[in-house]
């Protein structure tokens, strides 16, 4: 097991973060090369402040449930940020805060009960 990279800058290229994601993958988790390079190529275009902001649901939208969650749980390590939830981002500011509201006001997790008396 060779010694990581640190987590690339905010302004790395898509390609760097990439790179990095295939190296963590063969060198951390014993991926085979071929099929490291091959789940890198799922991160497109986000620079490194996208992998440094994501949250785990993203993470696992790109990359599958299993990987995805494994480099989430791996970049936040690196960036030395708790434990605090499993949405949390990954910014160097400090934890995320979920969303008081959605986009139709509601609050998360909030249920609403219609009935009709016919």
């Amino acid at each position: 097991m060779s010694t990581a990279p640190s987590v690339p800058p905010p302004d790395a290229t898509s390609f760097t973060v990439r790179e990095y994601i295939s190296h963590i993958l063969h060198n951390h988790y014993d991926v085979p090369k071929h099929e490291a390079e091959d789940l890198a190529t799922q991160w497109k275009y986000g620079r490194g402040s996208e992998l440094r902001t994501f949250d785990v649901d993203t993470f696992r939208s790109i990359f599958g449930v299993e990987v995805g969650t494994l480099l989430f749980e791996y970049v936040r390590k690196e960036l030395g940020l708790s434990k605090a939830g499993s949405n949390e981002k990954l910014a160097g500011g400090g934890a995320a805060h979920r969303a008081e509201k959605d986009i139709f006001g509601i609050t998360p997790g909030f249920t609403i009960t219609v009935s009709f008396g016919f």
